[in-house]
């Protein structure tokens, strides 16, 4: 294992698709499994938001990727791996799906994560949708869903709240070009 220092991006690949974290946790950069398509979060996306709310970063590691949060509800650990989508929508190749896993090692979880897609004149407005415990949306031609915790959306912003007993994990996912269930039982097979 070995640790980033403050600043230094982590990266995570499924495919051709590759995703940068800084050491927040949150993504600065996430590009498209098809190369024809233009990523969904670049650092020129100003107002782009992927990540936790009010966090303070204490540490930041690979193999396996893992962050230590401090929030208000205590010390947070995030796990993240980038896999393929389970259920692809409309496109050859499969989506691609961030998976999150989320646990508070002091006392419960409650922690806010935010998915916020800046629209452009070339992919003009995200409007997001809820269906049951999902939120969708569609950002320059690709759906993406937001799955995982209580799922609200508004003002152009998608917020999970996640929250867990002490020490149990809540997962979220984050997919475009398809999707993944938000299913905590899979924190084990996922991450070890």
């Amino acid at each position: 294992m070995s640790e980033h220092p403050q600043g230094r991006p982590r990266l995570l690949r499924s495919g051709r698709s590759h995703l940068q974290l800084d050491s927040d946790a949150r993504v600065t950069l996430w590009t498209s499994h098809d190369p024809g398509l233009p990523p969904l979060v670049t650092p020129g996306s100003p107002g782009s938001q992927l990540g936790f709310l009010d966090v303070t970063p204490q540490c930041a590691e690979e193999e396996p990727v893992r962050t230590v949060l401090l929030a208000s509800c205590g010390t947070v650990q995030v796990r993240d791996r980038l896999l393929p989508a389970a259920e692809s929508v409309g496109r050859a190749a499969p989506g691609v799906a961030l998976v999150r896993a989320v646990s508070c090692l002091d006392g419960p979880l409650d922690l806010k994560h935010s998915v916020r897609l800046v629209s452009s004149p070339v992919h003009g407005d995200v409007t997001w949708r809820s269906l049951n415990r999902i939120v969708f949306g569609y950002f320059a031609g690709r759906k993406v869903t937001v799955d995982g915790g209580e799922v609200r959306s508004g003002d152009g912003e998608v917020t999970s709240r996640l929250r867990a007993e002490a020490g149990a994990w809540c997962l979220l996912t984050v997919a475009f070009d398809g999707h993944l269930p938000a299913d905590p039982a899979l924190v084990t097979t996922l991450f070890g």
